[in-house]
C-alpha cells in the first residue's frame, strides 16, 4: 500500500501502450462494491478468493500491465499465476514514505483503526520476505516520481 502500484502501472502503460488493470478497480466493478464494504461484511478470506479469481481471470486475457493488492503475493496461487503470465516488480518504499503518501489511512481495510506507523511496521515485517521470493525485480520508489520509476522498469524490462 502506498508504493505507487496504480500511478506507476498508469505511466508505465503510457510508455508502453499495454493496458493497465488494477485488480482491486476490477473486483469493485465486478462485485458492485467497495473493497472495504467486501473486508467489513464478508471478511478478508472472502476478499482473498475473490482476488485469486480475479487474478486467474486477468492472467488468461491480453498482455497488460497489472497492480495487484499488497495481500496479494501472499497467496502462492497468485505468485504461481502471475509468474506463468508475466513478470512481478517489487516496488519498494522506505517505510516513513509509505506514512506519508498514506495519510491516515482512510479508505484501506487493513489500516483502519489502528496505529498507521505501528500497522505498517508489522506489514512490512510479515510481508517483506515473502514480497522478495515472489519479484522477479526490485526497484526502490522513495523519492522517485511514479514517471521515474516506469521508465525505470520500460528499460529493465526492454532489455531483458
Amino acid at each position: 500500500m502506498g508504493a505507487g502500484k496504480s500511478a506507476v502501472g498508469v505511466m508505465l502503460s503510457v510508455r508502453t501502450g499495454l493496458p493497465f488493470v488494477d485488480v482491486d478497480v476490477v473486483i469493485e466493478k465486478t462485485s458492485g462494491r467497495a473493497i472495504t464494504a467486501i473486508f467489513d461484511e464478508d471478511g478478508e478470506l472472502a476478499f482473498r478468493e475473490v482476488e485469486r479469481a480475479t487474478i486467474a481471470s486477468i492472467a488468461s486475457g491480453e498482455t497488460s500491465i497489472v497492480a495487484t493488492g499488497g495481500g496479494a503475493v501472499l497467496e502462492k496461487t497468485n505468485v504461481v499465476t502471475m509468474k506463468q503470465s508475466g513478470i512481478i516488480w517489487l516496488l519498494q518504499t522506505d517505510p516513513a514514505a509509505l506514512r506519508d503518501r498514506l495519510g491516515d489511512g482512510r479508505g484501506r481495510p487493513l489500516l483502519e483503526g489502528t496505529d498507521l506507523t505501528a500497522r505498517l511496521e508489522d506489514l512490512m515485517t510479515a510481508r517483506t520476505a515473502r514480497y522478495r521470493d515472489a519479484a522477479d525485480h526490485v526497484i526502490e520508489t522513495t523519492g522517485r516520481t511514479p514517471d521515474e520509476v516506469a521508465a525505470t522498469i520500460e528499460v529493465t524490462w526492454l532489455s531483458t
